[in-house]
């Protein structure tokens, strides 16, 4: 059987005469298969990062400016002590808990095309800080998806936040922000 497979690749591959680029693409599928290129087709469009620039906007001489790349997809959640997730509207049990937090940077380069270096991110758990991490200690992360244990036992129950900041390591990169929300015995 055959499929036709849509990649999107970088501009360089195209404009980079110099370099010979071999391209390798993970293939998701509950099939053994092997991936043969075949034939190509290029269509040459304006990705979303880009818009007509105005008189005084044109850059480069190619009448288009470009967006800042912005910051992988944040998503967070709650789970429980054995890494599963809490059924929905249930209440949590009092003991060890553990905070999911995922940066999708595939999204988001599907969206806009460009990935911002993370310098790092903050979860605060009812306005209290509850944990910090850097991730710019050899370069800019980019995307992932950590899980941090942590112990609801010394709240009060009921309702809680977390509430989750990630900030990207260029200026001008604008900061990622999630919520999720938990109920404890």
């Amino acid at each position: 059987m055959r499929f036709p497979l849509v990649a999107q690749i970088p501009a360089s591959v195209l404009t980079d005469h110099d370099v010979v680029i071999a391209m390798s693409m993970d293939v998701p599928s509950h099939y053994p298969a092997d991936v043969e290129m075949v034939g190509a087709d290029l269509e040459m469009t304006p990705g979303p990062r880009t818009r007509p620039a105005g008189p005084s906007d044109v850059s480069a001489g190619t009448g288009l400016v470009q967006v800042p790349p912005q910051l992988a997809v944040l998503t967070a959640r709650v789970l429980n002590a054995s890494g599963q997730p809490i059924p929905t509207g249930q209440p949590m049990p009092r003991g060890r808990a553990v905070l999911e937090v995922k940066m999708d940077g595939i999204a988001e380069q599907r969206a806009s095309w460009a990935l911002a270096g993370l310098a790092g991110f903050e979860a605060w758990l009812d306005n209290h800080e509850l944990v910090a991490v850097p991730t710019a200690m050899s370069g800019p992360g980019l995307a992932g998806t950590w899980r941090i244990a942590f112990d609801p036992s010394q709240i009060t129950s009921g309702q809680h936040t977390i509430d989750i900041r990630a900030y990207g390591a260029q200026r001008g990169v604008a900061f990622g922000e999630a919520f999720t929300n938990f109920v404890l015995k």
